[in-house]
């Protein structure tokens, strides 16, 4: 399966899909002694963010640049589904042996 991001597809599955949790910890040093208060909110899922390296085809990758601040829905090779996210497009370099048709990106992904 391939990752759908808005109206583009990958070529394949996508590599090195990491989550950074939205874990809303907070730590606050008192003054007078060494005091430290820790504020936990919980975890807000609407806020964590992926990163993956996935290949797209040269035209779907100039779509991709176009998506920075607009809200897009996000399907992963594993079926999950996120309705509205801004997609960034962190590098890219040319697909070895195919430099003309696909271009290797690397994204970032940020759930709202």
């Amino acid at each position: 399966m391939a990752t759908k991001i808005g109206d583009v597809t990958s070529i394949g599955k996508s590599e090195n899909l990491s989550v950074v949790l939205d874990d809303r910890l907070t730590k606050l040093q008192l003054c007078e002694e060494p005091w430290n208060a820790i504020v936990d909110n919980g975890r807000h899922e609407n806020g964590d963010s992926y990163t993956l390296t996935a290949v797209f085809t040269v035209a779907d990758f100039a779509t991709l640049i176009g998506y920075r601040g607009v809200l897009v829905p996000v399907t992963f090779d594993d079926g999950t589904i996120l309705t509205e996210c801004r997609v960034l497009v962190r590098s890219y370099k040319p697909t070895k042996d195919f430099e003309t048709l696909y271009k290797d990106v690397s994204l970032e992904i940020w759930r709202l």
